[in-house]
C-alpha cells in the first residue's frame, strides 16, 4: 500500500502525474502478488486520473478494468480493448512530456500489453527501455521482475542465450525474490540450447524448490 499511499498524496496535491506514476507502480506490485481487491482500486484511481487529465480512452480502459476485477472476473478485457489502450499509451508516451520514472513505468505495462498479446519483439523492446531507465536513474522498483519478464519475452522470440544473459544479470541476492520463475526459465533455455548438463543442474534446483515450499 505504500505506492497506492504516496498516489493519494501527489493526487491530494494535485501532482497528477507523481499520482499515476504511483498508481501505476501499485497496481503492478498487486498484480505480483494477486491482490484483485487492491489493483481494482489503483485502476479506479487511474481512471480519475486520466479523466482529470483529458485523457478519456486511458480513463474508459482503467474505470472498465476496475470494475471487472470488483466483478471477481480477470479474463473480462476483450482483445479491442486492450489493442486500443496499447495505441492509447503509445500516443500518451510520444506526445505527453512525463518523468523518468512514470516513463519507465509506462514502459513496463506497454510491454505486459504487448507480451498479453503474443507481440514478443514490441515487449523486449519496451521492458528494455524500462530497464534502461531504471538503471541509469537508480529506480528499483520491480526491476527484478522487469528483467524476469524480459527473459521470458526474449525466450519467447526464440533468442535463449538473450534470455540466459539477462537472468545472468540478476545479482543472487535479488534472484530470491522470484527463484521458481528465474530456475524455470534457466532450464527451458538451457535445454532449447541443447545444454542438458545445465538444464539438469536448474531444474534439479527447481525441484529443489518446490519440495521447499
Amino acid at each position: 500500500n505504500l505506492f497506492y499511499n504516496r498516489g493519494t498524496i501527489a493526487y491530494l496535491k494535485e501532482e497528477y502525474d507523481v499520482a499515476i506514476e504511483n498508481y501505476m507502480i501499485a497496481a503492478n506490485y498487486f498484480e505480483e502478488s494477486n491482490q484483485h481487491r487492491n489493483m481494482s482500486r489503483s485502476y479506479l484511481q487511474l481512471s480519475v486520473l486520466y479523466e482529470k487529465t483529458g485523457h478519456l480512452e486511458l480513463a474508459d480502459y482503467f474505470g472498465n478494468l476496475s470494475l471487472g476485477y470488483i466483478k471477481g472476473s480477470e479474463n473480462h478485457r476483450i482483445d479491442s480493448e486492450e489493442k486500443n489502450l496499447v495505441e492509447a499509451l503509445e500516443g500518451y508516451l510520444e506526445n505527453t512530456p512525463v518523468d523518468d520514472k512514470l516513463r519507465s513505468v509506462l514502459h513496463y505495462n506497454l510491454a505486459k500489453l504487448y507480451v498479453k498479446q503474443e507481440e514478443f519483439k514490441k515487449g523486449v523492446f519496451h521492458f528494455q527501455k524500462s530497464i534502461k531507465i531504471k538503471e541509469e536513474k537508480g529506480y528499483k522498483n520491480l526491476l527484478v521482475e522487469t528483467k524476469v519478464r524480459l527473459a521470458e519475452a526474449y525466450f519467447n522470440t526464440n533468442t535463449p542465450e538473450e534470455s540466459i544473459e539477462v537472468l545472468n544479470s540478476i545479482t543472487l541476492k535479488n534472484k530470491r525474490k522470484q527463484p521458481l520463475k528465474i530456475e524455470n526459465l534457466y532450464t527451458e533455455a538451457y535445454k532449447s540450447l541443447g545444454n542438458y548438463e545445465k538444464a539438469l543442474l536448474h531444474n534439479q534446483r527447481l525441484a529443489f524448490l518446490q519440495d521447499s515450499i
